[in-house]
């Protein structure tokens, strides 16, 4: 039983959809959580990240990054909400900030292609 719940999530997991609360809804970890009434766009996140982050970067990185992310946040979708966003979508993000140039995601492009890397 303890294995079948065990595989389970770690599937979960990998695949994104894993929800802490949902196999453990009496976890101490959510006594003094609240609601989020108001969901968080994804854009409202990555404005706050690029400024927080701007004092570690010289002024070009830090405008070179901002379109980046700005650019291919366009592909997620600006107001999405955060919660919504899986792990894929992340690392389809990571891989277009890597290789600008390239114009297909890895993850969802070509298997021999992903092979090269």
């Amino acid at each position: 039983m303890a294995g079948e719940l065990r595989s389970n999530i770690v599937y979960r997991v990998k695949t994104g959809t894993f929800d802490y609360r949902s196999p453990f809804p009496d976890s101490p970890l959510f006594k003094n959580e609240v609601e989020s009434a108001k969901p968080v766009a994804i854009r409202e996140v990555a404005d706050l990240w690029l400024k927080l982050k701007k004092p570690d970067w010289t002024n070009s990185s830090s405008v070179t990054t901002g379109r980046r992310v700005r650019v291919r946040l366009g592909h997620i979708g600006n107001s999405r909400d955060i919660n919504s966003v899986i792990q894929k979508d992340l690392l389809n993000l990571r891989i277009a900030l890597l290789y600008p140039a390239e114009r297909e995601h890895v993850i969802a492009g070509d298997p021999d292609r992903n092979a090269s890397r």
